[in-house]
């Protein structure tokens, strides 16, 4: 391989990086995710990252295993998944804007990042 056909794979291989980055921002993905899929599969990856839907599933905190985001009971264990009481005194209650997580905050913070999707985002007035 000349070393022109090395550098225009490479440049393929990295424009297949940044186009699954801008993708994955708009399907909520973290964008060095997106960029690594995207990056070392090339098109398969920027194929994967367009088609696939990241917020479909969570983890069951019993037995680790994945079940559906509305699932009220794991298939794999029969944990009971319950609704999230009243927050504590100075803690909201609040969504995350991209997988719809319920977080609770501090009352007065500015800013919050989803522990399930590790999005930052303003909170809303």
């Amino acid at each position: 391989m000349t070393d022109v056909g090395l550098l225009a794979g490479v440049v393929v291989w990295l424009m297949c990086g940044v186009a699954a980055v801008l993708v994955g921002q708009t399907k909520g993905r973290p964008a060095g995710d997106s960029f690594m899929f995207g990056a070392v599969f090339g098109i398969f990856g920027l194929a994967w990252v367009a088609l696939s839907d990241p917020h479909t599933t969570r983890k069951c905190p019993e037995c680790a295993e994945k079940v559906l985001i509305d699932a009220k009971v794991c298939k794999h264990c029969g944990h009971r998944f319950v609704e999230e009481p009243l927050p504590p005194p100075g803690k909201v209650s609040i969504e995350c804007p991209l997988c719809d997580t319920k977080l609770k905050i501090p009352e007065d913070a500015k800013r919050f990042r989803c522990a399930r999707c590790g999005e930052v985002s303003p909170v809303p007035d």
